[in-house]
């Protein structure tokens, strides 16, 4: 069979093939046999060199590489998300790839929706479209590290729907997107319970406030009745609050499946550049001994990363097994990820590990707390430039808790932040592209798994975060 019928078999079979064409034709010829093979062909001119050859192959399998790196993550975001809407847009085309799933979920179905983003926009509310757009615009001028928005959008029955969307760009060399990947989630019911306690609670205040003017004029002398207002008006706040966080948590396993999206790809930058590596190795552009050193330290780190993703998509999970563990044992493996980190950034680490008792817990979530409180810790104190930068970590044990204090001298919390930093989405740290959600997931961790409680306050020189597991769980 001649090398051209062989070629266009090879085409008819996969349409994406990349073929290499070795001729000694002229460039006319060269021109027609191109011509009939379509997209992704190249061709040698005979005589030619290694090198040349060589290029080609490399090049194009780095291709087929990224390209098999992108079905993969689309098969994980598919896996992850069966209850979610995703899109994958082109901003470069204007192209937009929507699941069954985000069609089904606007009553529509799956031939019924262009793959363009006007579909999207057209559909949002005429009230929410302004800030959605500027939410999005930022996103896409890395002004923000993840595109994130409640909005309304149009139904095929006429109606609006609430959704929370969410995504992350990729960015080529030039600094402009190149693709955004994400998915919504219907927010409706959440939205309807939020409408009816603020309903409740406006009446709430009204009705207090009625109570409290009739007390104070049938009563303005009795200090004693004044007091005992006050508290209980206190005491419905405080219940008031309380509901209004049980609703924000409902977003939170949304918010762990997000997060695992956006280390995976992080995940495979590490992968291959490890390849690319490997590959000048192989080539003697490199020392060998010393690369591939520095390759086991960034492949133990994709377990460990790995690892972590799995334990915090699966941490709502009932059937998630326990272990009994000592709580300075997880104090020294979280020190084991992040102590050398901490040296070179000059911080002392000082130590007081007393506790002795295991208590019933999930290791690696504990782990995951303290990591998120010791590096908030060192992201302050090198903001803040401290010339004696230390964090102090005590561990102690009474009958029936087990206690630990991570201090630092950092300067303190801010008064009006205390009471907000386990709000999700809350952060001081825009320029340093903090999400907002690490200490809200800690408090999630300690109270949900660990039978435990955690708040932070103000030292003499800088903040503690305090902690206290129970050694009973009831």
């Amino acid at each position: 069979m001649h090398g051209l019928e062989v070629a266009k078999k090879a085409r008819e079979i996969d349409k994406e093939m990349v073929i290499i064409v070795v001729t000694a034709y002229s460039d006319h010829t060269v021109t027609e046999l191109l011509g009939q093979l379509q997209s992704n062909v190249f061709y040698l001119r005979k005589p030619f060199g290694h090198d040349e050859l060589l290029a080609l192959v490399t090049t194009s399998m780095k291709n087929w590489n990224a390209k098999a790196d992108i079905a993969t993550l689309m098969q994980d975001i598919a896996i992850d998300v069966t209850e979610d809407g995703m899109w994958d847009w082109n901003p470069i085309t204007n192209a937009v790839v929507y699941s069954p799933k985000w069609k089904q979920m606007l009553g529509y179905e799956e031939h019924e929706i262009a793959n363009n983003l006007e579909e999207w926009s057209k559909r949002v509310h005429p009230e929410d479209i302004q800030e959605v757009m500027r939410t999005l615009q930022e996103h896409l001028e890395q002004k923000s590290a993840y595109y994130i928005s409640e909005h309304r959008l149009l139904c095929k029955d006429g109606s609006y729907k609430w959704v929370l969307d969410r995504g992350k760009a990729s960015f080529g060399q030039n600094g402009k997107p190149s693709r955004v990947v994400g998915f919504h989630t219907d927010i409706s019911k959440r939205k309807e319970l939020e409408e009816e306690l603020f309903s409740k609670s406006t009446n709430l205040s009204e009705e207090l406030k009625e109570i409290l003017s009739s007390q104070t004029k049938l009563k303005s002398s009795n200090k004693t009745l004044e007091l005992q207002l006050k508290e209980e008006i206190e005491k419905r706040r405080e219940k008031e609050e309380l509901l209004l966080q049980h609703t924000r948590q409902a977003a939170m396993g949304e918010m762990i499946s997000m997060i695992a999206h956006q280390w995976r790809q992080p995940l495979t930058t590490i992968g291959l550049s490890s390849d690319n590596m490997l590959f000048d190795i192989a080539l003697d552009n490199l020392d060998a001994a010393s690369l591939e050193e520095n390759l086991k330290t960034i492949k133990n780190q994709v377990m460990y990363l790995s690892r972590t993703i799995d334990d915090f998509r699966t941490f709502f999970m009932p059937n998630k097994e326990k272990e009994h563990v000592c709580v300075h044992d997880c104090l020294e493996n979280t020190l084991g990820l992040i102590g050398k980190n901490l040296e070179q950034s000059g911080i002392d680490v000082r130590l007081f590990l007393e506790d002795a008792t295991p208590l019933f817990l999930h290791k690696n979530e504990l782990v995951q707390v303290f990591l998120s409180i010791l590096q908030n810790a060192k992201d302050v104190l090198m903001q803040k430039k401290r010339t004696a930068p230390t964090i102090t970590i005590k561990s102690f044990e009474d009958a029936q808790s087990v206690t630990v204090v991570i201090a630092d001298n950092g300067g303190g919390i801010e008064k009006e932040h205390l009471y907000k930093i386990f709000e999700p989405y809350f952060t001081t740290k825009q320029n340093l592209n903090g999400t907002g959600l690490g200490l809200y997931m800690s408090k999630t961790i300690i109270e949900e798994r660990c039978c435990g409680s955690i708040k932070a306050q103000n030292s003499s020189d800088g903040a503690e975060f305090i902690m206290i597991f129970k050694k009973v769980c009831e």
